[in-house]
């Protein structure tokens, strides 16, 4: 798994890739990878050909053979910008290619500026791909294939990465694309993290924080019961999503909240309620209890 970035025409030949970003490169026919028709055929396998340029034909590829692949926003000096010759089955390209299962969406990368080709939430490339043995993940090590549009039924994406909404954050929102499509908000608008969907004073994005429901102002963080014998305990309401800690104030004048020994950043047992223990038998301290992401 690497990111290729060669500008010698020769390396470019006889390429076999799988969940590689091929970005950056130039070359007289096949920018991004380019094949002998006569000789041999490079064979790429989920990978991702963007931003690569070509002064003749086939800004991306030329002449390969490309499965799981995207090839867009490629150039080149003829019409043939993406892709010239070649065998491509489920691949997102443009315009569209003969072969199985292949698409000419765009593929909404999340950044291509930035070279951030990682696929946003909605991009006909998710599940768009042919499961294939003998690959376990992609370029980051994300598991393939993931449900990533939520039919129930996992399968492979095209291109180098696999979407996974559940810390994906199309957004960038700071709200994860899987909370925000369970609970019909919108994963590619960021405005919806400032609105208070269920009027109960918490916006949607510190909902979020506390994995409780946005559309139901019954649901919120919150502490259903303390106890005190020889030692403190706070029972709140979690999520095994979230990690909680207990913090403790023994003046709130003057002092400042410091970390209960032990009770940092642990995991929620279970959806329903965990206790949080302080086993200091101090005369005086207030305490307040924290909710985060892992």
């Amino acid at each position: 798994h690497q990111l290729i970035s060669r500008r010698l025409k020769w390396l470019h030949y006889y390429l076999n890739c799988s969940n590689c970003v091929l970005t950056g490169n130039s070359a007289d026919s096949g920018g991004g990878s380019a094949s002998d028709p006569v000789d041999g055929v490079a064979v790429l396998v989920n990978c991702t050909l963007s931003g690569n340029s070509a002064a003749y034909d086939g800004g991306g590829s030329f002449y390969d053979g490309l499965i799981n692949c995207v090839v867009y926003c490629n150039t080149a000096s003829t019409a043939n910008s993406n892709y010239f010759g070649g065998i491509y089955e489920h691949c997102c390209m443009a315009p569209l290619p003969a072969g199985e299962g292949n698409i000419a969406s765009p593929p909404q990368f999340l950044d291509p500026a930035s070279s951030n080709f990682h696929l946003a939430y909605g991009s006909p490339c998710i599940d768009s791909g042919n499961n294939l043995p003998g690959i376990t993940d992609d370029i980051e090590g994300t598991v393939r294939p993931l449900d990533g549009n939520f039919n129930g039924t996992p399968d492979f994406d095209m291109g180098a990465y696999e979407y996974n909404p559940a810390t994906a954050d199309s957004d960038g929102d700071t709200m994860f694309d899987n909370w925000e499509h369970r609970y019909g908000l919108n994963p590619t608008n960021p405005a919806d993290a400032a609105i208070d969907s269920d009027s109960d004073t918490v916006l949607n994005k510190n909902e979020h924080t506390a994995d409780t429901v946005p559309t139901n102002s019954a649901s919120v963080f919150r502490i259903t019961g303390i106890g005190e014998t020889n030692s403190f305990s706070v029972i709140v309401g979690c999520t095994n999503s979230r990690v909680y800690g207990l913090q403790f104030n023994a003046d709130l004048l003057t002092g400042s909240w410091s970390a209960v020994e032990g009770q940092t950043n642990r995991p929620g047992e279970a959806d329903g309620a965990m206790s949080l223990v302080d086993t200091n038998d101090a005369a005086h301290r207030a305490y307040r209890v924290g909710v985060g992401l892992p």
